[in-house]
């Protein structure tokens, strides 16, 4: 029950954001932070096709991102604190494995 809990909030996220920021807002996906700072910080330098599809890869691991430490707080039956605190810190690494995950990947596809 706790994976699929988990499935099914990561894929309402996947949905959510992917109709935000390209279906309602077209072209939004140019001006997010996190395209930017992984186009900059890998010196990647894409464009058109290539910024649309960072852009999908950073929806799928934003709505992991948000998706695990969220079910993990709700199920974890300790004082709130210690929920708070494990959460905060499982946002954080799974931010910096991620992005540098995919930054790496990324450099060694566009470096061929």
């Amino acid at each position: 029950m706790f994976f699929i809990k988990i499935i099914l909030l990561y894929l309402l996220l996947v949905i959510v954001q992917y109709l935000y920021f390209h279906i309602i807002n077209k072209n939004i996906y140019k001006q997010l932070k996190n395209v930017n700072y992984i186009n900059k910080k890998y010196n990647l330098n894409l464009s058109g096709n290539e910024l649309k599809k960072l852009s999908i890869y950073l929806i799928l691991i934003d709505s992991f991102i948000i998706c695990v430490p969220l079910v993990i707080f709700i199920f974890l039956k300790v004082n709130y604190f210690i929920k708070l605190l494990i959460t905060s810190v499982l946002f954080i690494v799974l931010i910096l494995t991620l992005y540098n995950t995919l930054g790496n990947i990324l450099k060694k596809k566009v470096g061929k």
